[in-house]
């Protein structure tokens, strides 16, 4: 199973099925609907994605397979926001 965060990297994945598993694929997953992604860009093909679950841990994962690299000044941060509800995205 995969789970994808942020636009360039981001791809969380388990390969056995057992329980643990599936509570952390859902804490990802519920940290995303909550807002609590933060995405580096670091030039043109690689980000960086640090997911801070629920219980205050941050998991973090790299586009392409590349290991993360030193903050710098030359990098670019996004912080996503939380999904709203259906009902939510309709009020003014």
């Amino acid at each position: 199973m995969q789970v994808g965060s942020g636009v360039g990297g981001g791809r969380f994945e388990i390969d056995t099925y057992d329980l643990e598993d599936a509570a952390f694929i859902r804490a990802v997953v519920e940290s995303a609907i909550a807002g609590r992604v933060v995405e580096r860009f670091r030039g043109d093909h690689w980000s960086l994605v640090e997911v801070t679950l629920g219980d205050g841990r941050v998991v973090r994962e790299s586009g392409g397979g590349h290991p993360p690299w030193p903050l710098s000044r030359r990098q670019r941060t996004v912080e996503y926001l939380p999904y709203l509800a259906a009902d939510e995205a309709d009020r003014p």
